[in-house]
This record gives C-alpha cells, sequence and structure tokens, in this order.
C-alpha cells in the first residue's frame, strides 16, 4: 500500500530487437525535445548520464517537473528485447500536495468568516461534512492523484519509447519494408497511419522510389484495413504531399472514387472525364 503512495514507479516494457544504439537515439530525443520533437517547451530535459546499456534523463526546471510527472527516468536496455524503467517524480508528488494543501487553507480560512460559519453550522452535522470534505481534498486527494498518476505517466512514456526507427536510409535512398512500417500501427490498434520522411537534399520532390514505395504501402495498408492518410516529404526548401498531389491512391480505391463520382453526377461519362482530362472542355 505504502508503494502505491510513493512517488517512484518502475516496469518493464518488451521491445523487438531493440537497436544497439538505443540510448544515443533516445539521448537525442531528450535533446530535441521528449514529448514533441523541435518544442522543449515544458519539456526541457537533459541527460544525466548514457552508455550503451543505459540512460538516465531528469527534468531541468520547475515548470517542466511538474508537467507531466517525469521528474527523473532512468532505462536499463536489459538482455536487448526488452527495457526496464524506474521513474521518480517528488517535484510532481510536492506540487499537488502543496496546491491541495493551499486549497484546504482557503477553506479553513473562509470558516473564520462569520457568515460561512454560521452557515455551516445551520446545517444538521454541517461542521462534520464541511472539515471532513476539506480533509479529504486537502490531505487525502493529493495522496490519491500520486498513486494513480503512475498509470499516466507509465504509458505516456513507454509510447516514446516504443517510437522506433522503421527505416533508415542510405546516402539516395530509403529502405522500407510495409512489415515494419505497420508493425506499430498494428500494435497499437490503429485506423489509419501518416507517413513522413525528409529529404537531406532540401528538394521536397519526391523520386521515383518515393513514389513505388508509397504505392506499396497504400496497397499493404488497403489489404490490412489501416488506412495511408498521405505521404509527406519534408526539405529545407518546403514539402510534398502525395495526398494533396493526387498520387496518393490505389488503384482499388481511385476506382472506387469514379464509381462514386459516376452514381453521384450521371452526367459525368466516361467520354466526359477523356475530354476533360487533356484540357479541351476547360
Amino acid at each position: 500500500m505504502n508503494e502505491f503512495f510513493a512517488s517512484r514507479f518502475e516496469g518493464d516494457l518488451e521491445l523487438p530487437d531493440v537497436p544497439d544504439d538505443f540510448t544515443v537515439r533516445l539521448a537525442d530525443r531528450v535533446k530535441d525535445g521528449l514529448l514533441r520533437r523541435g518544442s522543449r517547451h515544458r519539456a526541457n530535459y537533459e541527460v544525466r548520464e548514457s552508455s550503451p546499456d543505459g540512460i538516465v534523463f531528469a527534468a531541468a526546471d520547475w515548470s517542466t517537473g511538474i508537467n507531466l510527472g517525469l521528474n527523473e527516468v532512468a532505462i536499463d536496455r536489459g538482455d536487448g528485447e526488452r527495457l526496464h524503467y524506474t521513474v521518480r517524480y517528488p517535484v510532481w508528488a510536492r506540487y499537488v500536495r502543496w496546491l491541495s494543501a493551499g486549497i484546504a487553507l482557503v477553506g479553513y480560512a473562509l470558516y473564520v468568516i462569520p457568515a460561512i460559519r454560521g452557515e455551516v453550522r445551520s446545517y444538521p452535522m454541517g461542521e462534520y461534512f464541511y472539515f471532513g470534505m476539506l480533509g479529504f481534498w486537502g490531505f487525502l486527494w493529493p495522496n490519491l492523484l500520486i498513486g494513480l498518476h503512475k498509470g499516466a505517466a507509465a504509458r505516456c512514456l513507454e509510447r516514446i519509447l516504443r517510437e522506433e526507427l522503421v527505416s533508415q536510409g542510405t546516402l539516395t535512398a530509403s529502405l522500407v519494408h510495409p512489415r515494419e512500417v505497420f508493425r506499430a500501427a498494428v500494435r497499437d490498434a490503429a485506423a489509419a497511419v501518416i507517413l513522413v520522411h525528409n529529404h537531406p537534399s532540401g528538394d521536397p520532390t519526391p523520386s521515383r522510389e518515393d513514389h513505388e514505395v508509397t504505392r506499396r504501402l497504400a496497397r499493404a495498408g488497403e489489404i490490412m484495413g489501416i488506412r495511408v492518410l498521405d505521404h509527406v516529404v519534408v526539405a529545407e526548401h518546403g514539402y510534398h504531399s502525395f495526398e494533396e498531389a493526387g498520387d496518393l491512391a490505389t488503384p482499388e480505391s481511385a476506382g472506387r472514387r469514379d464509381q462514386g463520382a459516376d452514381a453521384a453526377d450521371p452526367q459525368l461519362t466516361p467520354q466526359y472525364r477523356e475530354k476533360s482530362t487533356d484540357g479541351s472542355n476547360l
């Protein structure tokens, strides 16, 4: 029972084929933005220790410490397929206790006012209920909140740890297999995915391989019932969206859209569509 109210927890997370450079990747993630890449707003974490076998990072300021409750996180790589983590959140726990104690003190201070004291005493057992509520919200509730917080913080941490590199590119190409891309989506029971990759060259224009990979992943997603909403190529000089460019549809989905268009507008005949595509009737 005492463990439930303690401001710490630990657990294990099974990950297939934890890469050898996992701690290096996680250290980069901590520096770039633990909660959202590119943003350290209320996510100002610093790496305290790092080695191939484990990593320790912690909140560097008070606003980060009270934001999520991941005040200090220690991760051990374990046997290569299992991560063991230990999380401490004393800053978050103190904040909750102070906040609740402040609410209780306000309630006690209000009781000094004669009008409020008289109103409370006008009810049968009014003082018992009044001070009982102050005791619950001021002292019992924060300890319950500290215990219940473990589940939410653990889910958030595990989601960060599960974010895996599904494809590591070479100098001129990226090697992608649908099995790796959809593994996390199947595990999390996702209904749809958005694919994103970058072009270090700065030019967001998709290559022939990008088009082929996109078609392959879209077809695989249709078979699995996981829709590919978009594939976005980001680069220094802009981005390219396959959905916006109309390059995302598979032959099956394109056929369904054509059938839907015919049903919605009977006058849109195949002959009219052929004339419209070459611009002669536009």
